[in-house]
């Protein structure tokens, strides 16, 4: 019945992403970026986003596997060189999946909400450069701790600020 109230075309939310992603590539969005960006998105589209979520129907995405995306680029090698995958094209690769997911959702009715919406990006690499401290163990550069810290600090303000508890 809520199906039905939002108007959500069911049988257009089982196409698969990476159909949905195309089209949005060829049909929709080359009237509202320049020629660049389209080159830029359909690149980043083939490298991050359809490998892996491609063949995903829209109506099948979750926000859990949004996450599980996300995290598994974090932990991404590359093959050639043994380095991971930097955090600006994953926080790209995010972006793009949250417009393209926007539009099946808003501009399209094709599923009922972005399951994505609400993934925030990485800030911090867990596969980032570690440098040794004095006695030759690796310890986290100031920078990376910065990061860490201001990571954990953010989430017991939001913790403390959502429960009434400061997570002590």
């Amino acid at each position: 019945r809520r199906r039905l109230d939002d108007r959500v075309d069911v049988a257009g939310g089982t196409q698969t992403f990476r159909a949905f992603t195309l089209y949005c590539l060829e049909k929709e969005l080359p009237s509202s970026i320049s020629e660049t960006t389209l080159h830029d998105y359909a690149k980043r589209a083939g490298i991050y986003v359809l490998p892996s979520l491609g063949d995903y129907r829209l109506c099948d995405l979750t926000k859990a596997i949004g996450q599980a995306w996300v995290a598994a680029m974090l932990q991404y090698r590359r093959p050639q060189t043994g380095e991971p995958w930097g955090l600006t094209p994953i926080r790209h690769a995010l972006a793009l999946a949250k417009r393209i997911l926007d539009s099946a959702a808003d501009g399209h009715h094709l599923i009922p909400f972005n399951p994505f919406a609400s993934i925030k990006p990485p800030r911090f690499h867990p596969l980032a450069e570690e440098t040794e401290d004095e006695e030759g163990d690796h310890a986290l550069s100031d920078a990376q701790r910065d990061c860490i810290l201001f990571d954990v600090r953010s989430h017991d303000k939001h913790h403390a600020l959502t429960t009434g508890s400061d997570g002590r």
